[in-house]
Formats: structure tokens, sequence, C-alpha cells
């Protein structure tokens, strides 16, 4: 009987122990705001996307099915863009929504519910304009609005630029912002075309593994989802 009731009390510590550890890296995760190495923010370039965030900034979580990615958002540089972005996802607009198109050194994006890329729309039921606001770029992890083939026709689709690297030859950028693209890659083309509103400083590997699935036609070989989506302050 002793013997019985003590295996039941160290199963019972064993049990409550790995819960422990389970909640707390539960929470160490949903807290951490480690930014990335090699990444544009926290570098000493005097750029908008090479700055940490501050207590306070509107950061958004990305938890996929490949791992976590976490973004600062720019919301008094594209304040349309970054209202309906932080609406759907707080709708819950983007739970369960796969990345659609993804080409490798290029970028991976969603945001289309019917999962085909002509699909979606915007937080007032249409499309919504451009925003073309000085001083942001498409440096890698770079968060864009995806459009169609006009400008003004953003809805709920976006996109995370991955491309590791360029060519000096395709940018045509100078000072500084030349060099940022040299040395933290991106795809500059993109440039005045797209309404960039984000910039990731955590999980660049996690884009990477979702961008390792894809193809040339954008079709990739693995289906990703983005379980949800969380929007929170950054704390400091």
């Amino acid at each position: 009987m002793k013997k019985t009731v003590l295996i039941s009390l160290v199963f019972s510590l064993v049990l409550y122990t790995l819960c422990a550890c389970s909640t707390n890296s539960e929470k160490d995760n949903e807290t951490d705001m480690t930014i990335d190495k090699n990444c544009i923010v926290g570098s000493d370039y005097d750029l908008l996307q090479a700055s940490k965030p501050k207590k306070g900034d509107t950061i958004v979580t990305f938890e996929t099915t490949k791992g976590i990615v976490r973004a600062v958002l720019y919301a008094d540089k594209a304040p349309k863009a970054v209202e309906n972005f932080v609406t759907l996802a707080k709708q819950g607009y983007y739970n369960g929504v796969k990345f659609h198109r993804v080409i490798p050194n290029f970028m991976v994006q969603s945001g289309d519910p019917t999962g085909t890329g002509s699909g979606g729309e915007s937080m007032w039921g249409g499309k919504f304009e451009t925003e073309l606001p000085e001083g942001l770029y498409h440096f890698r992890g770079a968060l864009a609005m995806a459009r169609q083939m006009t400008m003004n026709t953003n809805g709920s689709q976006f996109y995370i630029v991955q491309n590791p690297k360029l060519d000096v030859s395709s940018i045509s950028a100078t000072g500084t912002v030349r060099q940022a693209y040299l040395d933290f890659g991106g795809y500059p083309s993109l440039d005045k075309q797209y309404t960039v509103f984000g910039q990731v400083f955590q999980g660049l590997d996690v884009v990477d593994a979702i961008a390792a699935k894809g193809s040339s036609n954008g079709t990739p070989s693995e289906t990703i989802v983005i379980n949800e989506i969380k929007i929170t302050e950054y704390e400091g």
C-alpha cells in the first residue's frame, strides 16, 4: 500500500513539473522579444527599419505551423495599412489562413482566406489606397501589403520579403539605403510600388523555412498555415 502511494506521489510530482515547465515555456515564448542576429533591426544604420522597437510600439506575432515570426508596425508611416491589418487580425480574419504564394529568394505571401490569391477584402469591405511613405524600404523582413496589378487595390493580403542576398547591379538606391540592401538583402525593385508597413525583428529563420517550401511559380510544396496572429504592445 505504501509503495503504491509513493509511486502515485512521484508520478504526480513529475506530471506537475512537466506542466509547470510547459506553462513557463509558453509564457517565455509569448514574451520573448529578442532581436534576430544579422537583422536590419538593431543595426547602426540611420534608418527607421534599423531602429529597435520602443515601449508602446505595436507588435504583431505570427504563430505559424513553421514557428513564430514577430514584426514591429509603423502606424505613423502607413496608418491605413496598419489599421486594416490590426483590425482584421484582432477579428481572427487571418487565423487558419495559409501561405498561398511562396517564392524562394523573394517573398512569402498570405492573407487570403480563400487560399487562391484572388480573395480577401479590407476592413472597409473593399480596396484601399497604396501608401508610399518616405523612409520605408523592402529590406529582408519587410512586411508589406500585396495588391492587384494596379495601385490602390490593397485588401487583406500581405507578404514578408525573404531574399537574403542581392547582386550589386540590382540596386539602384544610393548611400545608406544601398549599403543596407547589400548587408541585409531585400527586394529594392518593389520600393515605391507597394506599401511597407512593418519590419520583422524575430523569426527570419522561420520566414526562410517557409520560403524553402516554395517554388519559382509560387506554389508551395507544403501547406503552411497561420494558426493565429496576436497584436500586442512592445514592453521594452
